[in-house]
């Protein structure tokens, strides 16, 4: 019988790890091509000041790595949960504010198809998990202050011996597991809980040869001819190579993660005003449903009924405000996490087997922004490539910036602002919807992901999460479901029976999300899936 030992891998041996789940996942490398740019991502992160650590399962007597698994420490924010109200106590002033966290990335979980069915991977993550808690909490305790009565050895350790629910306990609310589970719910024996997200997937094929020269005329609006593209728009590409752009891109990711903040603070809402969802209570934990209470007093038999009208001669209005007391927690919008995605599809882009000089040329475009002159509005997207055979949009919103720069954010004009055309285009500052936009770059991505000739890529991903938060989730749904079928001749309804699958905007509602990605969270040192706590913002961004 076949004796496996567990082992911490070395700097050294990065390339033969990595090389190990590249005879799967390669792509269009070789695997031990796969192998040296991983491990080349991996050493960066670490030398970057990342915390970054590989494990694996080696044959005793051949010391051949034969199972792997990746930890990898990300940065987080949490809130804890104001339950105050419910003791009619003072609020406590502990809980002001959102606090850092870290997060901590399983990855790369692979064992060789010979030593398959044996547990090696069940038995591998688990010492993993189990190696990672009790580095975290032997820092806490050598990094502690023992002369403040509150630091952390002083409050777990006693006569030398660590009392480990009370670690546990303190280090839940500053460490938590994550992973992006392609194995449906295979992680839930760890104590992994599901947080499902709905996606969206566009065919490539809503890219006709007039929409590729309206990018075109829009990219350079002197080559339109007469009467073409309605003036007052202009895109712009995001490129990799771009100093500028880069930093557009990483101004993106700071917006994202002021408007978690501003979602994180929200503990209290009106259920008849609730606007776009971010929150996984949107999808799953009804659990969380049932802990809402009223900050009324209680008035109310549920926090989550209608406004009503109570009994006796002046009818009043109960009220809808309620108060959430399960705490929030969100993986950090990073853009060094986007650069550690985009290394892997520039690198394989190199390599590719066939139209190599055409992936490379559009693998270093990574978004683009279009800027609506009649409205004074920008809106960007940002894209990816994971795993070399799926393409996704990690981010799509509004761009937020000063009056003076909002017109042309990244300086594409140049020369006096252009004055509206039409009076009725002033119904886009009513809140109105502008689909034009979310279509040109929709159109943009399509684009590029064909002209990077992915092998078995057909269509983009869109997550729920991930799409414009100024747009209502039901609106968006809409859109995607009805109005890209009935505006494109080349794309058919999610129902068409009769069309195939590549030509269909489908839809993946969170019961089927598995089919795609399933996000998961844990909570530090416990191993049971049963607990409350809200995943806000679980998008491709935060993919890792």
């Amino acid at each position: 019988m076949t004796e496996y030992v567990f082992s911490l891998i070395n700097q050294n041996e990065l390339a033969d790890f990595y090389t190990l789940n590249g005879s799967e996942w390669a792509g269009d490398f070789t695997p031990e091509q796969a192998g040296e740019v991983e491990a080349e991502r991996h050493r960066n992160w670490v030398n970057e000041g990342g915390k970054f650590q590989a494990f694996c399962l080696k044959e005793a007597k051949t010391g051949k790595i034969v199972s792997s698994v990746t930890v990898k420490e990300v940065k987080g924010l949490y809130k804890d949960a104001d339950k105050s109200h419910a003791i009619l106590s003072m609020p406590d002033p502990s809980l002001i504010g959102v606090k850092n966290v870290r997060f901590l990335l399983l990855g790369y979980v692979f064992t060789h198809k010979e030593h398959r069915k044996k547990g090696l991977a069940e038995r591998l993550i688990s010492l993993a998990i189990e190696h990672t808690e009790n580095r975290i909490i032997q820092e806490k305790i050598d990094g502690s202050d023992t002369s403040k009565n509150d630091s952390f050895k002083n409050m777990v350790v006693t006569n030398g011996i660590v009392d480990r629910q009370l670690a546990n306990y303190y280090l839940s609310k500053k460490y938590f597991w994550y992973l992006c589970s392609g194995v449906n719910t295979y992680y839930k024996k760890f104590g992994f809980k599901a947080y499902p997200m709905e996606f969206y997937k566009v065919p490539l094929l809503i890219v006709t040869k007039e929409q590729e020269e309206m990018i075109h005329q829009l990219l350079d609006p002197q080559k339109a001819p007469p009467g073409g593209f309605p003036p007052g728009k202009k895109l712009r590409l995001l490129h990799a190579d771009n100093k500028l752009d880069q930093e557009l891109i990483s101004f993106i990711f700071q917006g994202k993660e002021l408007e978690i903040l501003t979602e994180l603070n929200k503990l209290i809402s009106h259920t008849e005003l609730l606007g776009q969802q971010k929150s996984s209570s949107s999808l799953t934990n009804l659990t969380n449903i049932l802990h809402m209470t009223k900050v009324d007093g209680g008035n109310s038999s549920t926090g989550l009924s209608a406004i009503a009208e109570s009994g006796g001669p002046a009818l009043r209005r109960k009220s809808s405000i309620v108060s959430s007391t399960v705490p929030k927690v969100a993986v950090k919008p990073d853009y060094n996490l986007f650069r550690y995605m985009a290394a892997m599809e520039q690198a394989a882009a190199k390599v590719h087997k066939d139209n190599r000089e055409s992936a490379i040329k559009y693998t270093e475009i990574q978004g683009a922004v279009i800027s609506n002159e009649a409205q004074g509005k920008s809106h960007y997207i940002i894209w990816a490539t994971l795993m070399q055979y799926q393409f996704y949009v990690l981010s799509m919103g509004e761009l937020k910036f000063e009056p003076m720069m909002l017109m042309d954010p990244m300086g594409m004009g140049g020369g006096p602002t252009r004055r509206r055309g039409s009076s009725f285009t002033g119904l886009n500052e009513l809140g109105g919807y502008n689909f034009q936009d979310l279509d040109i770059l929709i159109n943009t991505a399509c684009y590029v992901a064909r002209n990077r000739h992915i092998k078995g890529v057909t269509s983009i991903i869109f997550a729920n999460n991930d799409l414009p938060s100024n747009y209502q989730a039901t609106v968006l749904h809409d859109y995607f479901l009805n109005y890209l079928p009935h505006t494109y001749e080349s794309v058919a309804a999610h129902d068409d029976e009769n069309s195939a699958p590549e030509t269909k905007v489908q839809f993946i509602d969170a019961n089927e999300s598995h089919k795609v990605l399933l996000p998961m969270l844990k909570k530090f040192g416990q191993n049971s899936p049963e607990f409350n706590l809200d995943w806000c913002f679980n998008g491709m961004t935060t993919w890792g």
